[in-house]
């Protein structure tokens, strides 16, 4: 760390250097990059809901653990999912999985959609949620330090204060979580069984791909900034941001063409093509997209290599993706490319997984 500090001012301009931040503030400013593997720690393609859930129940499951303890046997074979010696038998007690599983029934592997609306007589959140016999009596009393989304602000130097979620250390009662979970169960259940669904729709038109059709996955990266001469120039101050949009393109493979290894995965007839457009332009607008798009379809015409069939799948982005003018953008480009176009949406906060 002391050798990169000093390169970092090193290169810093004459009227700068000796204004430069001490090594403790470089540390907390040093681009994620450029630190030590062992000292990485990012989790990416995460739903924030999905991740924020997942957090709140594993907190639930860490206060509600001392409710449980009994000194009495088991039930036959029937063992309590939070307490390995208590010997309650409700549903909130046995359940198997998470709480989004043992919510709803299945079909196909699949949730219900009536069980999602809390429909169904065989299940449901609710009985899941609270144990009458152990937990009911010390929901104000049973309390822990847990980790929980939470709203802070951060600030940073040449920068504006930002307001952000990040995990952070709480003291929780049970009944606070449990208040917690139950007004976000609703809007759980529906928005983990559309992206379930949506994500078989999407994995079922690449594994029914045909020989006349595309399927295309397209989005926003956040915008870069770009180094002039070392990466771990990150002083916030004089460096130009940029934004990538990127297409990737799933289709057959041709006759005779050039089989390169990959890092993903698929079916050895098929194939993707990368596009990535890189740009200034940091409104991640409707007017950008549709370029890129353009550009790509131009030059499948003049290879000769255009489809019949598109289905383009992307994020539900109010801003550049899902809004009235992309209508008249298929439109537009069902006249002036002869094909047919169908575009389809992820579930919220799903595009990039």
């Amino acid at each position: 760390m002391p050798k990169v500090h000093q390169k970092w001012i090193n290169q810093l301009p004459l009227h700068m250097k000796e204004h430069a931040v001490s090594q403790t503030k470089f540390r907390e400013w040093l681009p994620f990059n450029m630190y030590l593997a062992a000292m990485r720690h990012r989790i990416g393609c995460v739903c924030v809901h999905h991740a924020t859930w997942a957090m709140l129940e594993q907190a639930y499951g860490i206060i509600r653990k001392p409710c449980h303890r009994s000194k009495k046997e088991r039930v036959g074979t029937i063992q309590c999912a939070v307490g390995i010696t208590c010997n309650c038998t409700c549903d909130a007690c046995t359940r198997q999985g998470t709480l989004l599983e043992a919510a709803v029934c299945t079909y196909r592997g699949l949730p219900r959609l009536a069980c999602v609306l809390q429909h169904c007589d065989d299940c449901g959140m609710k009985p899941l949620l609270t144990c009458d016999s152990k937990e009911r009596p010390k929901m104000k009393h049973c309390h822990s330090k847990v980790r929980r989304y939470m709203p802070i602000e951060k600030q940073f130097a040449g920068h504006k204060v930002i307001k952000t979620v990040e995990p952070v250390t709480r003291d929780c009662t049970l009944s606070d979580v449990v208040e917690e979970l139950a007004n976000n169960a609703q809007f759980m259940l529906m928005h983990d069984y559309l992206a379930r669904r949506l994500a078989h729709m999407f994995h079922h038109h690449i594994d029914n791909l045909g020989r006349e059709e595309e399927v295309w996955v397209m989005d926003y990266i956040e915008n870069f900034t770009c180094f002039e001469e070392y990466a771990l120039q990150q002083d916030h101050y004089s460096h130009n941001q940029v934004t990538i949009f990127v297409v990737l393109c799933f289709r057959h493979r041709r006759p005779n063409e050039e089989v390169k290894k990959v890092t993903y995965s698929l079916p050895a007839h098929l194939t993707c093509e990368l596009h990535a457009f890189i740009s200034d332009d940091q409104n991640h607008d409707a007017g950008f997209a549709q370029l890129c798009l353009h550009m790509i379809l131009q030059t499948k015409r003049e290879r000769g290599e255009l489809p019949l069939r598109l289905k383009w799948w992307s994020d539900g982005g109010p801003a550049h993706f899902k809004l009235l003018q992309q209508l008249l953008f298929i439109a537009t480009v069902a006249m002036t490319y002869n094909v047919v176009v169908w575009w389809c949406f992820f579930q919220s906060c799903h595009g990039e997984r």
